[in-house]
């Protein structure tokens, strides 16, 4: 799962933005397989838990590289709003991927990135 997300952060800052959301809706419907899409559609827990985890790993990431930029908060330890806000964050994005696979990708790429980035800004403050 987690070539899936590799190339949203290619060449881009890290940030979480309606940019970041469109990408990662756009390359899910472009690059999913089918054999996922299946998995999602019968309600196979164990794959759903393991596309969260994948999320979560991804950002998790970002986080750990966006504190290592410069200007970046690299030597304070992860503040507890931060933390929170990225696991909230990755759950939100999980869900609204999972809901828009189940409703055959209703909208578009644009359209869910950014109803995710309207969602989830007050959440994207503390990261």
């Amino acid at each position: 799962m987690k070539g899936m997300w590799h190339d949203v952060g290619v060449g881009m800052k890290t940030s979480f933005d309606e940019e970041m959301f469109v990408l990662l809706f756009r390359n899910w419907k472009r690059n999913a397989p089918a054999a996922l899409i299946h998995s999602i559609l019968t309600k196979d827990r164990k794959i759903r838990q393991l596309i969260y985890k994948s999320i979560c790993d991804y950002f998790d990431e970002l986080l750990a590289s966006r504190r290592n930029e410069p200007g970046g908060n690299g030597e304070e330890a992860i503040h507890t709003h931060g933390l929170y806000a990225g696991k909230s964050l990755s759950s939100i994005v999980h869900m609204m991927l999972i809901e828009w696979t189940l409703n055959d990708f209703h909208l578009t790429p644009e359209q869910i990135g950014r109803v995710v980035s309207d969602l989830t800004a007050s959440i994207r403050a503390y990261l």
